[in-house]
């Protein structure tokens, strides 16, 4: 086993032992995702865990963790089987073959024979195979399905059964590094930090221990590094966006992303610092107080949204601006007195920098709510006179938020 391996392994482990403590669970308990992802990292590491064991060893005479493979395939299984019985019975007529195929207890899987429980358990996986398109809306994925059929294999394996399948040591290898590469890049970069993320103004005790537990250590090594993937609102690549390091306010370490909209920036100093990510057109992006301990690894996925001319337009020369915070929940009353109201003289967007925001305007005294849209980490333009219901000969316009992270309403005018 690599050391990199290592060093990930222990900290996604860190990561699924901190998600499962109490405070954690009540913390996260109205995000639905939560805790099935957590539950489904765990699930690989046993994968992961297994299949470096089949590429560092000889096949032969090999010992694998047999309790925790069988652990995770009954539970997999039983999520499938869950998923067919109810794809079938939401079917018109309700398919009763299928629910008989499929309809069982968990205890049912525990108390098989070894032999008999991963017989079971790959035709389960055979039958959800056979009805993917179905069940894939009822709970399970498509990862789910092959992750299962991995548990089997290594089950198979474990337990020395001839009808295990024959995987070579390059093979586990490549599978250990796959499975891997989809816990730290997928389910933890992109799932559960950003699920973790709408915490970060409403819990943020709980969301700053969360990161702790995100580190990847290496204890061998004194510096650190940052790897980052910066996309777009749409989710598009950025390319050349500047990713820079500060302390107090100064340069330490800077890159360019490349053509994919990564970054990575090796050997830094262990401390506390700033990122800022930039681009000409793109809104910046700034993810304050980032702590860099000795050997450890930084992952961020960033959204950079554009700026895009006629919807959210560019700053012009001139163009006076002022920036009014809300957090979840909250309101604020933005006087407009001071911009004539004509048409093109005026320009309001909103900014939402963490999470979603679900925010209202509405024009004061008048009421009620005249524009009430939802927003996805990016910029939206509420318009000039007339825009989207704004009038803009009023005196004031309020902002609700109604989202779970704070937000930024940005009104400008030309002088």
């Amino acid at each position: 086993m690599k050391q990199t391996q290592i060093n990930q392994l222990t900290a996604a482990e860190t990561t699924v032992s901190f998600c499962e403590t109490a405070p954690s669970v009540a913390a996260t308990s109205s995000i639905t995702n939560f805790a099935p992802t957590v539950a489904l990292i765990k699930s690989k590491i046993v994968i992961v865990k297994n299949y470096i064991i089949l590429g560092d060893k000889p096949i032969k005479g090999i010992t694998l963790n047999v309790k925790d493979i069988r652990a995770s395939m009954i539970e997999h299984t039983y999520a499938l089987a869950s998923a067919i019985v109810a794809f079938a019975a939401s079917s018109t007529p309700v398919d009763k073959d299928l629910i008989d195929q499929a309809k069982f207890s968990k205890s049912y899987l525990e108390d098989l024979s070894k032999t008999k429980c991963a017989t079971e358990c790959d035709r389960i996986r055979q039958l959800a195979s056979a009805n993917a398109a179905g069940i894939l809306g009822f709970g399970v994925s498509a990862t789910d399905i092959t992750d299962t059929g991995a548990l089997v294999t290594l089950y198979l394996t474990g337990i020395n059964d001839p009808r295990a399948a024959i995987v070579s040591r390059t093979s586990a290898k490549k599978q250990a590094n796959l499975t891997l590469k989809d816990i730290m890049d997928n389910l933890l970069a992109l799932q559960l930090d950003t699920m973790a993320n709408t915490l970060r103004f409403k819990n943020a005790e709980w969301w700053g221990q969360y990161h702790q537990s995100r580190e990847v250590i290496d204890l061998g090594k004194t510096f650190t590094k940052l790897r980052a993937t910066i996309t777009d609102q749409l989710g598009a690549p950025v390319k050349n966006a500047v990713a820079s390091l500060l302390q107090l306010g100064v340069v330490m370490y800077k890159k360019k992303t490349d053509i994919e909209g990564k970054v990575s920036i090796i050997k830094i100093k262990p401390g506390n610092y700033d990122l800022k990510v930039e681009k000409t057109n793109y809104v910046t992006q700034d993810i304050l107080d980032l702590h860099f301990a000795p050997g450890s690894e930084k992952i961020y996925p960033v959204t950079l949204p554009a700026k895009t001319s006629g919807t959210t337009p560019v700053d012009p020369p001139g163009f006076v601006m002022q920036d009014f915070n809300i957090p979840s929940g909250g309101s604020v009353t933005v006087p407009i007195d001071g911009a004539p109201p004509i048409p093109g003289t005026m320009q309001i967007y909103l900014y939402c920098g963490n999470g979603t925001a679900d925010v209202c305007t509405t024009n004061m005294p008048a009421s009620p709510c005249t524009v009430g849209f939802s927003l996805v980490q990016g910029v939206a333009y509420l318009g000039t006179t007339g825009g989207l219901g704004l009038d803009l000969t009023k005196t004031h316009l309020q902002f609700t938020n109604n989202g779970p992270a704070e937000i930024t309403v940005r009104v400008g005018a030309l002088p």
